[in-house]
Formats: structure tokens, C-alpha cells, sequence
């Protein structure tokens, strides 16, 4: 009965986003149409929500996908999402070989190599830089925002580039979890990891 506006594309965006992600219908627990109606106006979420790895993926989903449309993203919202932010600056991990993990157990660093476009002088293409992170002390936004004070980066860039680090920066996390696993000092790893997000 309510009228139709960009709240209900933003919800069929959402689930979009959730089948694309899980490769499985939407409420594909549910037997029939009467059942998905009753979890969709309760505001009960698939099952398969909680199969969604990536936070960045599973925030936007949650939101797209809430009871109260008002509560919902709008979809100028979305398009200034960092998730989906566009840039020209290539961000990679220098070192992704095995060595490169035992490496971040030993000071929590990993390297990355940054390609920023030379807006000047077009000649010369790309700069290359390279910057050290800290797993533990370091936080994508503020790297970013010395990188921009510094002249290094544009301000259209951040977006780009803080989903980039952060992706990264967790994927590295992850890894460093598991190579520690049986070693007597996961407990440890997991303690500075759990330390740093309540920060």
C-alpha cells in the first residue's frame, strides 16, 4: 500500500547484492510465498545473510535491505559509498608470497606500493610510491589523509584508495591469523587484533 519510490529499488538492490554474494536465492529457506512475506515484514533477514564475508558488502547489504525504508540508503548514498568509489590510483601488496606473511608475524608491516597519476606532467605517466603499515597502529583513514596533506594524493582519490588499504589490511589480518594457528602465539595475535578494533 505504500508508494513506490527509490526505497524499493534500493531493497531490490540489496538482494541483488546478497544473491550475487551467496550464489542463492533470498529466503530460499522459506517454503512458500506466505512464509517470505511473513520474514520480509518482521524484518528478518535470509539466512544466507550471515554467509556474506566481506564487512564492507554485508554493511551495505544490511542497510539496503531494512524494514523501515527510511532506514534504508538512499541512492545518492550509495553512489558516494567508498565501496563503489572509482579512482586512478593502482594500490597493490609488494610482497603477497609466503614469505611475505611470515614477514608481517614478525612486525605486524606490510608494504605497499601505491601508482599515482602525475597530473602535472602527463609525460611522465605514473609516481611510484611505497608505504609501510602497520596492521596494529595504523588506521586506512588517517594514512590516507597524510598522504593527501602531504600533496601525495587528491582528495577524489580518498575513497578509492582507503577501501583499497583496508581491504588489504584485513586480508592480511586474516592470514596472519592462520599462519600462527598451533604456533602458542595465536592467542596473542588475536588478543593486539581484538585490542586495535576496540580502539
Amino acid at each position: 500500500d505504500e508508494q513506490y519510490d527509490e526505497s524499493v529499488d534500493v531493497y531490490a538492490f540489496g538482494m541483488c547484492l546478497l544473491e550475487m554474494c551467496t550464489q542463492e536465492y533470498p529466503y530460499k529457506e522459506c517454503h512458500n510465498p506466505a512464509q517470505i512475506f511473513k520474514r520480509v515484514t518482521k524484518g528478518i533477514p535470509p539466512q544466507s545473510f550471515v554467509r556474506v564475508d566481506d564487512s564492507h558488502l554485508r554493511e551495505i547489504i544490511d542497510v539496503c535491505i531494512r524494514n523501515e525504508k527510511a532506514a534504508r540508503y538512499t541512492v545518492k548514498q550509495l553512489l558516494d559509498h567508498e565501496f563503489f568509489a572509482e579512482g586512478d590510483v593502482k594500490v597493490e601488496v609488494i610482497s603477497k608470497s609466503d614469505e611475505g606473511v611470515k614477514e608481517v608475524s614478525k612486525n605486524e608491516n606490510i608494504m605497499f606500493r601505491m601508482e599515482v597519476p602525475n597530473h602535472e606532467n602527463k609525460k611522465n605517466g605514473q609516481e611510484s610510491v611505497e608505504f609501510s603499515y602497520n596492521l596494529h597502529s595504523d588506521m586506512p583513514e588517517h594514512v590516507v589523509e597524510e598522504m593527501i596533506k602531504s600533496g601525495i594524493l587528491r582528495e577524489e582519490d580518498k575513497k578509492n584508495v582507503i577501501r583499497t588499504v583496508r581491504e588489504y589490511a584485513e586480508s592480511a589480518k586474516k592470514k596472519l591469523q592462520q599462519s600462527v594457528i598451533g604456533s602458542g602465539v595465536v592467542g596473542v595475535v588475536n588478543k593486539d587484533i581484538g585490542e586495535e578494533k576496540d580502539k
